[in-house]
């Protein structure tokens, strides 16, 4: 019973094909290698999941409503640069990480007001500070990297005894509570309502351009997130990292469930497309696939599976 109210996120089913695939393939998995059941191996595939996780619980929340945020990966290098400078200015690691957060998150608003009170394309939008965030990066530090950071900042992406990571922890927090939001409160309402029709939301009274706002906020907060968990865990922030990482959030999002039209979304089911995606890359590791053909396979898997979805999709409708 618990498990079957896990996986009923928004009334679609793909929380239940992601599951049977995970166990499908650590099945597949388990006979190819004598390690892959190891609590260290389960960690890790957890650990390398961990900052998908977060970004796609704020993607989530923000296609649900009808958007997009193409800018997650340029917001990542902004601001854990910012902290990072915040940091070899002297400051502590809580003012450097209250700085990264807070920028990450007013970047999220600054999408959210271009998109809501101009009434722009979400999708040119954040394309363009996408290009504005990148370049603001570049600028910052002349396009070089910043490293060399205390332990208490490397903490964020260190591991705990017990093998169970910081970041593997933080994501988890993050899913539960957007779990939470999208199952129990106006907060996911609100964005499945505003995906399906914004103009009825609006005319009953509901003030879409402050929610609308918050979607793009907690988007911004999550890349925040994402961005100083990769800075602890490299030790270094780069204006260039995080390159090409919103197309993997968006399939992820969209594999778990989440109409990339609007009004469906599955917080669960983005939780384990991520999961999902890092086992499969944990098993092309363990099969011994050339790098040059992982990302190549990936692709192909995964518009196979959205293709797959969103047939299935449209002909219930």
């Amino acid at each position: 019973m618990a498990v079957k109210r896990f996986l009923r996120g928004v009334g679609n089913p793909n929380p239940c094909f992601l599951l049977m695939g995970m166990l499908v393939l650590s099945f597949a998995l388990s006979r190819l290698s004598p390690y892959f059941w190891t609590g260290r191996n389960i960690a890790n595939i957890i650990d390398q999941a961990s900052v998908g996780i977060i970004l796609s619980m704020g993607m989530t929340f923000v296609v649900d409503a009808a958007g997009i945020d193409l800018s997650i990966g340029a917001n990542i290098a902004l601001s854990s640069l910012v902290a990072a400078l915040f940091l070899k200015q002297g400051f502590g690691c809580l003012p450097s990480v209250f700085a990264g957060l807070l920028l990450a998150s007013m970047s999220g608003v600054l999408n959210g007001s271009l998109i809501s009170f101009l009434h722009l394309n979400p999708f040119i939008v954040t394309l363009c500070t996408m290009s504005v965030f990148r370049g603001a990066a570049l600028l910052l530090t002349d396009g070089r990297p910043v490293f060399g950071f205390p332990e208490s900042f490397m903490s964020l992406g260190s591991v705990l005894p017990g093998g169970v990571s910081v970041p593997a922890l933080t994501a988890l927090s993050v899913a539960g509570l957007s779990m939470f939001l999208m199952r129990f409160t106006k907060f996911g309402a609100y964005a499945c309502f505003m995906g399906c029709n914004e103009e009825a939301l609006s005319r009953s009274g509901v003030n879409c351009h402050r929610w609308k706002l918050a979607f793009y906020a907690v988007s911004g907060l999550c890349s925040g997130i994402a961005g100083l968990i990769l800075c602890a865990r490299l030790n270094t922030a780069e204006p260039l990292s995080a390159v090409g990482i919103e197309m993997d959030v968006i399939a992820a999002v969209v594999l778990g469930g989440t109409d990339i039209r609007g009004g469906r979304g599955s917080a669960v089911g983005s939780l384990l497309a991520c999961l999902f995606l890092a086992l499969l890359r944990n098993g092309f590791v363990i099969v011994n696939v050339s790098a040059r053909y992982q990302q190549l396979l990936m692709g192909l898997i995964v518009l196979v599976a959205v293709s797959v979805s969103e047939m299935r999709h449209g002909r219930r409708a």
